[in-house]
This record gives structure tokens, sequence and C-alpha cells, in this order.
């Protein structure tokens, strides 16, 4: 599944979290200079629920809300 968001422009990268469970956000994945994402580790029969939040050298924004992918 593609996950794509708006690029925020002060920052130098995003964590990508993941999981099963809109509470149980476990995985991540890190990305630098780019705003989609192929996400290929997805089980067909199961929902994933994704957040994303921007980082930069000044810190950690705020993340966005949970979006289910069927």
């Amino acid at each position: 599944a593609w996950i794509r968001w708006k690029q925020n422009d002060h920052a130098d990268g995003y964590v990508i979290y993941f999981g099963k469970d809109p509470d149980k956000l476990y995985g991540s994945i890190m990305l630098y200079n780019q705003n989609d994402y192929f996400f290929t580790g997805m089980d067909r029969t199961d929902a994933y629920y994704f957040q994303i939040e921007a980082f930069n050298a000044a810190g950690i924004g705020e993340r966005s809300k949970v979006v289910k992918v069927d």
C-alpha cells in the first residue's frame, strides 16, 4: 500500500508508525527527503493503522491522526 502525506517544509525526515491496532503502533520506519512510502509488509487479511511525525534538528513534530488501511 502506498502511504503519502503533505510535506512539511521544515522537516528533515519523517517517522511512520504502524501496527494492527490503533493503540499499538509498535513498528516504525524512518525516512529522509520523501513524503511517500510503499509499505510491503501488510497481511492482506488484516487492517493496518498508520501515524506519521516529522522531525528536524530542532526536534520532533506532532503526530498525525491515525489512519486505517484495509
